[in-house]
């Protein structure tokens, strides 16, 4: 091979159990590294630039579809949303004798049946201004061992206010972050007082289980706090106005 490059690598959405998407239309992707179309089923991007091997490229490839996948759960409340690999399509652009550019690599193989509930008639669309911050996938990875159950709700919620506060302190971490003190401070007590026998971090005179409205908005406020931060933008702060009603 004289000139191998990179023309598309293939991803493929993963099937779900609990629904389906029906002949949802196709979507264009056009982002600074890549042209590319997600269409039944199978997401193909091609590199803008010349890439030799597909090591590098697909680093760049799986860092936007995790922002694409991670946005989707915190949209639409699950991580069910999800790409798997398929194959790189690699090219020789100076083949022996002229020829046409030869095919080196890249077959695909799709399996899966499509029967699920519910229906989606369309593709969750990519987010254009989300970034996975250090921050973020803290968050991120904390939340989700609570929905994953293997975290509990109150416990979840203190750690990732503990790190959120963690060598500022509250006020300071409500000013750094841009979120409204007393939706620290409401977490932080919710967090701290609220629980039953099996969820409670810490069991006081004072603590009595979460109402369904407490519990609601715990998990509201955390994904909200996620999104607040992979999205920031300046005079953007996170109010309580922005949550749901604890009653």
């Amino acid at each position: 091979m004289n000139d191998p490059h990179v023309a598309s690598l293939q991803y493929r959405v993963i099937k779900s159990d609990n629904y389906i998407f029906q002949d949802p239309p196709d979507i264009d992707i056009n982002t600074n590294d890549f042209n590319g179309c997600l269409s039944n089923g199978v997401l193909t991007l091609k590199p803008k630039e010349h890439y030799h091997s597909d090591e590098l490229i697909r680093q760049i490839a799986e860092k936007f579809i995790r922002t694409w996948e991670m946005a989707t759960s915190l949209r639409y409340g699950n991580r069910e949303f999800r790409f798997e690999f398929v194959g790189s399509d690699i090219v020789d652009r100076n083949p022996p004798n002229g020829k046409q550019p030869a095919h080196v690599d890249g077959t695909m193989h799709l399996t899966g049946s499509t029967e699920a509930i519910p229906i989606y008639k369309k593709y969750p669309i990519p987010p254009e201004d989300f970034n996975i911050t250090s921050e973020v996938k803290v968050l991120w990875d904390r939340y989700y061992d609570y929905v994953e159950g293997s975290d509990k709700l109150p416990g979840m919620a203190y750690s990732c206010l503990s790190f959120l506060e963690n060598g500022l302190g509250r006020k300071k971490a409500a000013i750094h972050f841009r979120i409204q003190f007393e939706v620290l401070d409401t977490l932080g007590e919710l967090s701290a007082m609220r629980g039953d026998n099996a969820t409670a971090r810490k069991f006081t005179t004072k603590t009595k289980p979460l109402s369904h409205y407490e519990n609601v908005w715990i998990q509201s406020t955390i994904k909200a706090i996620i999104k607040h931060l992979a999205t920031r933008k300046p005079n953007q702060i996170l109010r309580m106005d922005d949550l749901p009603d604890l009653e």
